[in-house]
């Protein structure tokens, strides 16, 4: 008898232009069917040394860019899972 394995995919956001095509890219990549999905977004916080403004980094509220991924996601995974770090990007 064949084993179901779970797979999780797991992307990364900071809300920045090459960040949303990497959320985009793993949307439409031919996952299996039963992959569950999970983004991390980095907070852009000074607490967590992400002072200097980076080039092509957003400047958008934190929870923008949360709502934008889960938005994303959801569009092939209702369920998929979105969480706020405060950690930077890199």
């Amino acid at each position: 008898m064949a084993r179901r394995t779970e797979f999780t995919v797991l992307v990364g956001t900071d809300g920045s232009p090459s960040a949303r095509a990497a959320i985009a890219a793993a949307a439409m990549f031919p996952w299996p069917r039963n992959a569950r999905v999970h983004a991390v977004v980095a907070r852009q916080d000074a607490r967590a040394g992400a002072v200097k403004k980076r080039s092509g980094v957003t400047n958008q509220p934190d929870e923008r860019i949360v709502t934008r991924t889960r938005r994303a996601l959801a569009r092939r995974w209702p369920d998929a899972e979105v969480t706020l770090v405060d950690e930077p990007p890199a």
